[in-house]
């Protein structure tokens, strides 16, 4: 009978090193580190620069809080349509745009540091020709961020990203920041509905909507007009409907 209990005890311990070792380097979500926000920027004219105040990190870890290097990281901007819009050739390091999704590979720390180039496609609901189609509200975020086809972010059990872009006028304006992008902020903090693209500060605080859009995210964008990263968006854009 000893025995018996012996072998039932060996094999439970197996069973549970088994279980413990197919856990190991799956990511999770409860254990990741994921940005509240991130903000679309631009580059410099020759397309080959992103402006820094678009960085952000992910950092990927298992259950056990150990880190994941290696993991296939995918940023999907599907869910911020029809406001926003990725370029198509982003000159951030280690960012491939493939449609509406951003790819990048964590290091040896589990960790990637990646900016990302895009702009509101401008369907202002403020002046013609874009009223007849507004952008969505921006709550409560549109980007999800997978790591090794698990997702980090959902918007249900865990946080969705919101997503904010300097600029604003996008294609129908040109590339940089200008008066009409000053335009577009103004307008938004002054309307009811919350719009998360002129929410630049939540992401560094991660109060989105709340004090709203106001005089510290006009201030960001006014002085990232002088930036020479800021000329461009890149030579086109994924084609939001």
């Amino acid at each position: 009978m000893t025995g018996l209990v012996r072998k039932a005890t060996l094999l439970t311990v197996c069973g549970l090193l088994v279980a413990g070792a197919a856990m190991a380097f799956v990511p999770n979500a409860a254990q990741s580190t994921i940005p509240c926000g991130i903000r679309l920027v631009g580059s410099n004219a020759l397309h080959t620069v992103a402006d820094a105040s678009g960085d952000f990190t992910i950092t990927i870890k298992d259950v056990g809080g150990n880190v994941i290097q290696n993991s296939a990281i995918v940023i999907d901007f599907s869910g911020c349509c029809n406001d926003l819009q990725l370029s198509t050739s982003q000159a951030g390091a280690g960012v491939t745009q493939v449609g509406k999704t951003i790819h990048a590979v964590t290091n040896g720390s589990g960790q990637v540091t990646l900016r990302i180039q895009g702009a509101s496609d401008a369907k202002s609901p403020y002046a013609a020709p874009y009223s007849n189609n507004p952008p969505v509200p921006g709550t409560p975020g549109c980007a999800t961020i997978s790591a090794d086809g698990v997702l980090i972010s959902d918007g249900i059990s865990h946080q969705a990203v919101r997503v904010a872009t300097f600029d604003e006028d996008g294609v129908f304006g040109g590339n940089g920041i200008g008066a009409a992008d000053l335009s577009i902020l103004i307008n938004d903090s002054f309307n009811a509905t919350y719009f998360q693209r002129s929410d630049f500060d939540g992401y560094v605080t991660c109060t989105f909507g709340i004090g709203g859009i106001g005089a510290t995210d006009l201030s960001q964008l006014i002085v990232l007009s002088f930036s020479p990263n800021m000329v461009s968006n890149g030579l086109g854009y994924t084609g939001c409907p």
